[in-house]
């Protein structure tokens, strides 16, 4: 055995140095690939070639893939466009290796499609036989059959049904013997399902809060990035999957309109504006929700978004009630709390104001709220400023009575 060995590696490493070769994959490529199948060699397995991708790691697998695929994914009109580069790399990663011997059929005329090929060594025959006559065309290497597979998955407005594939217009059948990569109609239909589910919460979430092309064009390469590495998209915490200039670009579009209408704040300064707005935070209740209830501490000011939210009381066995809808707010009397405290003190959150009225949600509610704690620290850092720019101001009227004096 053991002295079979060395003569076994020079095989196998014979054979990838020719693989490498004719898919014309860098040098350093090929080392990568051998020391990834070293324990199969110690495990004294045999090494199938046509099985090479079942020896190596995921992320080398991805490089070849990218390497030899993507070329060809750009040359198909269906995958072409805006986002045409983010559904490539979708569709690179799902690919599979596949081969075939010489004289095979891998589908005839009239049966389900079930696989679209990208060819990467070898010829194909691409023919049909309709009405009696016949015609055909040959496919060589960096050609693909059966883009009417992506017309059927991407297309489609739901998910793509497995039992409706498309039917193959052509027969098509190996002339040589043929190595490919094969996207399955199973894979596309994964695909499709994973990312208009996402982005179409996403997209529906972004015309709820009309927010302008712009900031779109911003969120959804990152949101496509997320599904590209299989990372999960929770809408309800959008912001925290984006940059924080970002997530403060959105905050202050969505909010500072309905800040600006709260009669504590009008002719407070934008600074001050901007600041909350950069301090709220979104959160979301079902349905049926109680907020707070009368009587109660009251923790946190909302600026509703979507939904709708009874505001009422019950006191003194005498009801009313109040219909808050997105774009107003709720709990303007913690603003009290805050900033009317006296200069040189922060607000105490022992002393919170206690909520007059019962807030419950009618429907299930999205809003963005502006926590006690978050305005104790607004008014500690609005009070460190206006402290620094007084005492700036007492240091630079000090030198000037300096000045003054010397001169007299």
């Amino acid at each position: 055995m053991a002295t079979g060995r060395p003569a076994k590696e020079k095989e196998i490493r014979s054979k990838i140095e020719s693989w490498v070769t004719i898919n014309e994959l860098p040098c350093d490529m090929k080392e990568q690939i051998i020391n990834c199948i070293q324990e199969k060699l110690e495990e004294t397995k045999d090494f199938d070639i046509e099985k090479l991708f079942s020896h190596l790691s995921k992320d080398l697998i991805t490089e070849i893939k990218h390497r030899l695929c993507l070329p060809l994914l750009k040359k198909v009109p269906q995958l072409q466009g805006p986002n045409g580069l983010q559904l490539q790399l979708k569709i690179c990663d799902y690919l599979k290796p596949v081969h075939y011997n010489q004289h095979h059929y891998i589908v005839r005329e009239g049966e389900p499609l079930d696989a679209m090929l990208f060819i990467t060594q070898g010829i194909v025959w691409n023919f049909t036989t309709i009405k009696g006559k016949g015609s055909a065309n040959w496919i060589e290497k960096d050609g693909f059959y059966g883009e009417e597979l992506l017309n059927w998955g991407l297309e489609l407005s739901d998910v793509a049904n497995i039992s409706n594939l498309p039917m193959s217009t052509k027969s098509l059948k190996t002339h040589t013997e043929v190595e490919a990569f094969a996207l399955m109609a199973s894979d596309l239909r994964t695909i499709v399902s994973r990312c208009t589910e996402a982005e179409r919460e996403i997209e529906l979430w972004i015309f709820r809060n009309q927010l302008p092309g712009s900031i779109k064009e911003e969120i959804m390469p990152i949101v496509q990035h997320m599904l590209e590495e299989k990372k999960d998209v929770d809408v309800q915490n959008l912001l925290s999957h984006l940059p924080i200039e970002l997530g403060r670009k959105i905050k202050r579009y969505i909010c500072l309109p309905m800040i600006k209408k709260v009669p504590q704040l009008q002719g407070k300064g934008e600074q001050l504006l901007q600041l909350i707005c950069d301090y709220l935070k979104p959160v979301h209740y079902n349905q049926h929700h109680y907020i707070v209830r009368e009587g109660e501490p009251l923790d946190a000011m909302l600026f509703i978004t979507q939904g709708i939210i009874w505001n009422f009381s019950t006191t003194k066995g005498k009801g009313s009630a109040e219909c808050i809808e997105g774009g107003s707010f709720y709990g303007e009397q913690l603003l009290d709390w805050g900033l009317d405290s006296p200069a040189a003190t922060l607000p105490n959150l022992s002393n919170l104001p206690i909520s007059p009225t019962t807030v419950k949600t009618h429907t299930k509610v999205e809003a963005f709220a502006l926590m006690a704690n978050d305005l104790r620290t607004i008014v500690s850092r609005r009070t460190e400023t206006v402290s620094a720019v007084q005492a700036a101001s007492r240091r630079f009227n000090e030198l000037k009575n300096i000045e003054i004096s010397s001169v007299l």
